[in-house]
């Protein structure tokens, strides 16, 4: 037992000096790196200063990388201002393929990566976990009123076995009132019974969606923008699969911060990364990571 004790201590020491020397190696990047814009610290992989915005790559299209004269309108590689475009919805000016402030799809390449995540295997499998449960209605769209099924259940089927209990007198002459009564309330109990099943189901439909999201977490790319163009997609379609979860940020694979603005605020996304939630409950409050 001590042989185990001490080699899940000298497990964890390990984990944590790894840690350290890859924070320490970091430190010397940013060090020898400086932003065009600010002279803030920045990694030799770097398309962004993290500090200010700035795009670093000067002389290469924002949204490919792709070699780009001064002045030039359109890039020939993606078919996108290689500096930028306005947001129509909220007039932010990005770098990215999904607008940093509210998220809209800028581009051509954004629209096709939502449909390419949303007619994926592993995206068709999280929806069909769920539609089994009853959480996804026949559009695909969350079902509400199924999420808020049990609370509301519960809450009548409490009411209604008050209510019977309230009527039910041992002064009641016995017959067919009484029996009744003790038959609804029979009735009442498996009722609950049965909505609590449904909720331990619908729990295990969601365990497996989330399970099969895992997958994202892992995932590397090529390059930043790649990144952060597929983070963008997953943003739109997660609503579809999870519900009663307000997004805190996207945490990054390669230095564990949470940018509360998303991926477009990471310098390193090809790492891959993760969205935080926050779950709604009666409860308070809890995080997880998607």
């Amino acid at each position: 037992m001590v042989n185990q004790d001490s080699n899940k201590l000298n497990t964890k020491q390990q984990n944590q000096d790894a840690q350290a020397a890859n924070q320490r190696q970091a430190d010397d990047n940013q060090s020898q790196h400086k932003c065009n814009n600010c002279g803030f610290g920045i990694t030799p992989i770097a398309d962004i200063c993290e500090n200010c915005g700035e795009w670093q790559l000067k002389g290469k299209c924002n949204f490919c990388y792709a070699e780009v004269e001064e002045g030039q309108r359109f890039c020939s590689e993606c078919g996108n201002p290689p500096t930028g475009i306005t947001c129509g919805f909220c007039g932010t000016l990005s770098h990215f393929d999904f607008c940093p402030k509210c998220n809209a799809g800028l581009t051509r390449q954004s629209t096709e990566t939502v449909q390419m995540i949303a007619n994926s295997v592993e995206f068709q499998n999280v929806v069909n976990a769920l539609a089994e449960s009853g959480d996804i209605d026949e559009t695909g769209a969350p079902n509400e009123q199924g999420i808020d099924t049990l609370k509301n259940y519960l809450n009548k089927f409490t009411e209604k076995k008050t209510k019977k209990k309230s009527s039910f007198s041992l002064n009641d002459k016995p017959g067919a009132n009484a029996e009744e009564n003790l038959k609804s309330l029979e009735q009442t109990k498996k009722n609950i019974s049965t909505e609590e099943q449904k909720e331990l189901d619908r729990k295990h439909k969601e365990s497996l969606a989330m399970k099969l999201l895992e997958d994202t977490r892992a995932k590397t790319f090529p390059n930043n923008q790649e990144a952060r163009k597929f983070f963008g997609a997953l943003k739109i379609l997660l609503p579809q699969v999870i519900q009663k979860k307000n997004p805190k940020g996207w945490r990054c694979n390669a230095y564990y911060n949470l940018h509360t603005g998303g991926p477009q605020e990471c310098s390193a996304t090809c790492s891959g990364g993760t969205w935080i939630y926050e779950i709604i409950s009666e409860n308070g409050f809890n995080h997880t990571a998607i």
